[in-house]
């Protein structure tokens, strides 16, 4: 009986307290999709295996402008926001020092991107935006992007590749974090067991429920990218990029 009454008086006093707060003068219930002052991390720490003599992807030349630095003067053009870019290359650091926040990440959080990711957890807000950075973006893309700041489930930016589709990005809440995190966690382990790269797609398949073996992504949680934006996995792909735009202005 003395349980019972204690459990009574505690949430009758709970009750009381949340009533006198929504009683206050000036007090509104925060929507759930306000827009709000987002966190952006930059995932630049890959070792860019297929590029021959470039060391440094993200800092390709795209119409005379790095590729990272492009990416970050469309982010703030749209968002009063301080980027954080993860790298462990001093190139990468010094060319981002005035523009945004580094992040150094020690060798053995970095194999994979998505361990990249989930080391960078303490840098994430809400919202948060994680986005891979050796992606080429559009206009029209970087704006579906950004106007993701609103409320609702966790979004993965997808776009079509040779094997299927790929993960430039990751949209996701405060709500969400712990989420995010289990799923990157999850291709990480699968990344250590059974190899497979350690990839977004497998953090977005684990989110999903789906094995991580099949590179096969199912419309939940995905908003579609269909433009030109791409990621650059290979000097080949960089190469086929630069041709094609050269054809489209002449």
């Amino acid at each position: 009986i003395a349980i019972v009454q204690r459990a009574t008086s505690f949430y009758s006093s709970r009750m009381l307290r949340t009533f006198r707060k929504l009683m206050r003068p000036g007090f509104r219930v925060p929507a759930r999709d306000v827009a709000r002052d987002p966190r952006v991390v930059i995932l630049a720490s890959g070792v860019s295996q297929r590029w021959e003599t470039i060391h440094h992807k993200q800092l390709v030349d795209i119409d005379g402008q790095p590729l990272l630095l492009r990416t970050i003067e469309q982010l703030t053009q749209r968002w009063d926001t301080q980027p954080v870019v993860v790298t462990h290359h001093p190139k990468i650091a010094e060319a981002v020092d005035e523009v945004a926040d580094t992040l150094e990440v020690a060798e053995g959080e970095r194999r994979w991107i998505v361990e990249t990711a989930l080391a960078s957890r303490q840098q994430w807000g809400d919202p948060t935006l994680l986005l891979a950075g050796d992606v080429y973006w559009t206009d029209q893309a970087m704006d579906i992007a950004c106007g993701l700041n609103r409320g609702g489930p966790i979004r993965f930016l997808t776009t079509q590749c040779n094997v299927g589709q790929d993960i430039l990005g990751v949209w996701f809440r405060r709500r969400h974090r712990n989420k995010v995190a289990r799923a990157l966690h999850h291709a990480r382990q699968h990344a250590l067991l059974r190899g497979g790269g350690g990839k977004l797609w497998q953090a977005y398949r684990s989110l999903c429920g789906f094995p991580l073996t099949r590179h096969l992504l199912d419309t939940v949680h995905a908003v579609p990218i269909n433009d030109q934006t791409t990621d650059f996995d290979s000097f080949r792909d960089y190469q086929a990029f630069l041709e094609t735009a050269t054809t489209r202005a002449a």
